[in-house]
């Protein structure tokens, strides 16, 4: 299924809350806190999917959880101070934000097809830390649509030696 136009529906979204990146594990401890933009959104796509296919060629994956991650800066970890309270705040604020923005959102293709069914929000991580970052992760459970399925357009027609198909 391709999931690239979901995770545009859901940047555009979320362009004007801070910059949106795909996520790669970028600022992960095995990856070695490769991030350097903060503040920052990463958009998790789901990595494995199952599939029910439906007449006229849908293909759903329903339950399909995305993982929103948002990560800010927050120097001060482990200090109690007005400076990182602030960072604090700005950063669960931010996360109230994205909340609001995704919740319930539905993200069409360019024919009006619904291609991701509302996102409902199912988790949310509490404020974490590596260094340098403060980041939260948000869960949203949907409904994928692909509309790409091929559908059988032969026919089938029988003769004296049995079946005989004819794709069209």
């Amino acid at each position: 299924m391709k999931t690239y136009a979901v995770y545009k529906g859901i940047k555009s979204h979320l362009n004007s809350i801070a910059e949106v990146l795909y996520y790669t594990g970028q600022y992960s401890k095995e990856k070695g806190n490769t991030s350097y933009v903060a503040p920052a959104i990463y958009i998790e796509m789901p990595k494995a999917l199952k599939f029910d296919y439906f007449p006229g060629g849908v293909k759903v994956a329903k339950g399909a959880e995305i993982r929103i991650h948002y990560l800010s800066s927050a120097p001060f970890q482990g200090h109690d101070n007005t400076v990182q309270d602030s960072a604090v705040q700005a950063h669960e604020t931010t996360v109230a934000d994205i909340m609001n923005e995704l919740e319930g959102l539905e993200i069409k293709d360019s024919s009006g097809r619904v291609i991701a069914s509302g996102l409902i929000q199912t988790g949310c991580t509490p404020v974490a830390y590596r260094p340098m970052y403060a980041f939260s992760v948000l869960i949203f459970k949907c409904e994928l649509r692909d509309y790409s399925v091929q559908k059988y357009t032969g026919s089938l027609t029988e003769d004296a030696g049995g079946l005989e198909v004819t794709l069209g």
